[in-house]
């Protein structure tokens, strides 16, 4: 028996079909791997955020500790605050119940030398000790009060220190602007929706964008966060 294929012109692409086609996946494939690259920058900044937060926390949560017993002497009566100024702390205080020393200093400096600002933790005298506590740090703030509330300058009279902290992430974000407002403690703010007050911080390290124009914004691609926390002395 024998059988005979018959062919019409309507099997197989046309190449216009093809192209067609073509162009179609590559419109598909373009929107998924704009998808993908946007997922995937929305997961690093997170990573980031999340890393700097936990690099600001665990930074307050130690100097809190250590901070609050900066007076505590009992048994020597040597020691407590011996610098207070409004970037750096320096302490001496008792470390168990048979009246052993330690000193403490915490400041602002350059750990790595990659031009940014670092939390130093130094232990003793010898400069050679300090060591990075958190890194990416904009601004820091020691603000000191006595037993009423006030301020003051006599490191015998503090019995509170708020520290202000303001970390920045650890790289730039190309399409995020941050225009956010970032005050210590010791330049409380008018509530919403009065405009900011940034005379309070003019010529310090808190000072921005370096004008009195009630803005204290960066207004560059990084993310921040202020941690501000009050730590009592323990006597």
């Amino acid at each position: 028996m024998r059988f005979i294929t018959r062919y019409n012109g309507s099997q197989g692409f046309t190449l216009i079909e093809l192209m067609i086609t073509l162009l179609i996946s590559g419109i598909v494939m373009i929107g998924v791997f704009t998808t993908f690259r946007s997922q995937q920058d929305t997961y690093v900044m997170q990573e980031e955020v999340v890393v700097m937060q936990q690099n600001l926390r665990a930074a307050m949560n130690q100097m809190g500790r250590e901070l609050r017993m900066a007076t505590y002497v009992p048994l020597t009566n040597a020691g407590g605050i011996t610098t207070a100024t409004a970037t750096l702390i320096a302490f001496t205080y008792e470390t168990d119940n048979v009246g052993t020393l330690q000193s403490i200093q915490y400041d602002l400096y350059d750990a790595y030398n990659d031009g940014d600002t670092d939390i130093g933790r130094q232990v003793g005298t010898v400069a050679s000790n300090k060591r990075c506590l958190a890194e990416n740090i904009d601004a820091l703030e020691f603000s000191y009060l006595d037993a009423s509330g006030n301020a003051t300058t006599v490191l015998d009279d503090i019995a509170t220190i708020k520290v202000s902290i303001l970390a920045r992430a650890a790289r730039a974000e190309p399409k995020f602007l941050n225009t956010h407002n970032y005050f210590p403690a010791s330049c409380p703010q008018p509530a919403p929706p009065a405009l900011p007050d940034d005379t309070c911080v003019a010529g310090t390290a808190w000072d921005f964008d370096g004008a009195i124009d009630n803005s204290n914004a960066f207004n560059d691609n990084f993310r921040r966060r202020l941690l501000t926390t009050t730590i009592h002395l323990r006597n």
